[in-house]
């Protein structure tokens, strides 16, 4: 009954009120109401600029996002390419290693053969001298010999005829001018052998520089 009674007060003060007291309520009802619609109002257009704030940050956001996203993945290809590089350049390494290896192994070969063959060219060359220098000795000797004999067939004008025959049969064996003629062409030969060996000798050190 209590609750009834304070429900029913407000409709008995009005039937109390007078005209006057009616009308100046229903003025500060407007009152109220036109304030509290404008406080409404109000708080819709703060409301409203807050989400517009917040819609423009969020598309902010979305850009740097979409901006991260894009160099990520330009990290990521990025990433990709230079793993493949190096995948590349540590195969090329492999293969330069390997022929390096080999040309190496050759190269050993090859030197120890030109090491090989200039020692038989040297050694063959002394040989050459060492004949060349006998050949020159056993010409001299000739030379020597057929002086002599020149001075004997000229001193000894009146030999015997058992002397004259003997000097005929020697005269065929020993021939002085054709065995030396013929041995001085076999020195040049020799000589001419030694000269080439000698170049031979000189290219096979220049490769061997080069080699080296």
């Amino acid at each position: 009954m209590a609750a009834v009674n304070q429900r029913r007060t407000p409709e008995e003060e009005l039937h109390r009120m007078n005209h006057e007291q009616l009308c100046e309520f229903v003025r500060k009802t407007e009152t109220e109401k036109v304030h509290m619609m404008v406080e409404r109002s109000n708080l819709i257009k703060d409301v409203n600029r807050l989400l517009q704030t917040h819609l423009s940050e969020i598309r902010e956001l979305k850009d740097v996002n979409q901006k991260l996203q894009d160099d990520n993945q330009e990290l990521r290809d990025l990433c990709c390419f230079l793993d493949d590089d190096r995948q590349k350049g540590r195969k090329l390494a492999r293969e330069w290693q390997r022929f390096g290896r080999y040309t190496s192994s050759v190269m050993r070969s090859e030197v120890s053969q030109y090491q090989q063959k200039l020692k038989d060219l040297e050694s063959s060359q002394k040989d050459l001298i060492e004949d060349n220098t006998q050949l020159k000795e056993l010409c001299l000797f000739l030379d020597q010999e057929r002086a002599a004999l020149g001075s004997r067939d000229s001193g000894d004008g009146s030999s015997s005829t058992t002397n004259g025959e003997d000097n005929e049969n020697e005269a065929p064996l020993l021939s002085p001018n054709s065995v030396n003629e013929r041995t001085m062409q076999y020195i040049k030969s020799l000589e001419n052998k030694i000269k080439h060996l000698e170049e031979e000798k000189k290219h096979l050190a220049q490769v061997g520089d080069m080699i080296y």
